[in-house]
């Protein structure tokens, strides 16, 4: 899929390449045009003045003693005056009209141009999408899953959990190091690569070169889209001077904007009790999985998170109206996938999780972990 995405993505870029050259082409024409009618335009004017000189309409006989004019040679200049006016202003309709053309083509192709750019970044996040699946079969492939027995002792059960919690740190260590060492690498040696195009081409087509610097900047732009995609990966967005209900609101507010053909209702109550730090930032990613869980994958078209405390617990249940989920979900998902990720840090917190499918359609998600009193 990915080697068909890349030809696609080099036939857009060979038309981007066609179009944009061509958008250079035409802006010189218009430079040239404009040029030409300023000339005529000044050329109008220095005439205009002279032709008043020449005209009868000037009286010359400020004195008794100022000689006649010659009207016959008054009247040749000025007849020879109005043609080359005339001329010039036949030349300055026929470049209007060469610019209004060339204007609507210019127009046209940055339509165009507008379109294809679109369509570059759409095919280069389907390509990065792809990239990003392979990438994770590849870690997959590289890491021994651990599967549990079916009876294990207290001290078995800490061990499975330790080591699967170390395989996901390594995991992730791993998956950014190398997305970013490829993705980052690619970037920049395509930036460098324009960066020197467009000081070849400063002097002799300056046109060109402010097109290469441009795309130069788009590429620095796709550099911080790339860091920033892989922080967000890695982080979770807490304020840590306000509350539980301020940070979910904040996170759903931007899981709504995010997918604005999905109804995310939220009952979120006001806490009486302060969560330390870490439980605060745990129960938002919590939140932030199963949100974004039933957001991509469960074909939903509705879904509520409510949230509820006692005196010794923090309890939240997600519910949508999506496509269901299987019973054996922990055994089917990839062992470094967001289910098996919220499962470790339930165990580290002391809490647990349950998912259970609607009838008639729908999955339910309830996850709770105790309230330190420390």
């Amino acid at each position: 899929m990915t080697d068909e995405l890349k030809i696609i993505a080099d036939s857009n870029e060979e038309m981007l390449r066609y179009f944009k050259q061509l958008h250079a082409d035409h802006l010189e024409k218009i430079q040239v045009i404009k040029e030409g009618l300023f000339e005529i335009n000044i050329r109008l004017d220095e005439l205009e003045k002279t032709k008043k000189v020449y005209s009868l309409n000037i009286d010359y006989r400020k004195n008794v003693f100022s000689p006649l004019p010659d009207e016959n040679s008054v009247n040749e200049k000025e007849m020879e005056l109005r043609a080359e006016m005339h001329s010039l202003i036949d030349q300055r309709e026929d470049l209007e009209t060469q610019l209004a053309e060339e204007s609507g083509i210019l127009k046209s192709l940055e339509i165009k141009l507008k379109k294809l750019d679109r369509a570059k970044e759409e095919i280069r996040g389907l390509i990065m999408e792809e990239e990003e699946r392979q990438e994770e079969q590849e870690a997959e492939e590289s890491f021994e899953f651990i599967r549990e027995d079916e009876e294990q002792d207290a001290d078995e059960l800490l061990r499975i959990h330790g080591r699967q919690i170390l395989l996901l740190k390594s995991f992730d260590q791993t998956y950014l190091s190398t997305v970013l060492d490829r993705r980052l690498r690619a970037e920049l040696d395509s930036l460098s690569h324009r960066l020197t195009q467009a000081e070849g081409f400063s002097r002799v087509d300056p046109n060109r070169s402010a097109i290469l610097i441009r795309e130069a900047r788009q590429g620095m732009d796709r550099i911080y889209q790339i860091v920033e995609s892989q922080l967000k990966k890695n982080t979770v967005p807490v304020r840590e001077s306000e509350g539980v209900r301020e940070n979910l609101e904040d996170l759903v507010l931007s899981l709504r904007d995010k997918h604005p053909e999905i109804v995310i209702d939220a009952e979120i109550p006001d806490f009486h009790t302060t969560l330390t730090s870490l439980q605060l930032r745990e129960l938002v990613r919590l939140c932030q999985i199963f949100l974004d869980n039933g957001c991509r994958h469960a074909e939903a078209s509705r879904l509520t998170l409510k949230i509820s405390e006692s005196e010794y617990e923090v309890s939240v249940e997600i519910v949508d109206n999506g496509k269901g989920i299987s019973p054996d979900y922990m055994m089917e998902s990839p062992w470094y996938s967001n289910i098996h990720r919220a499962d470790e840090i339930l165990f580290l917190m002391g809490g647990e999780f349950n998912i259970t499918q609607n009838y008639p359609k729908g999955t339910s998600v309830r996850f709770s972990f105790p309230i330190n009193a420390e």
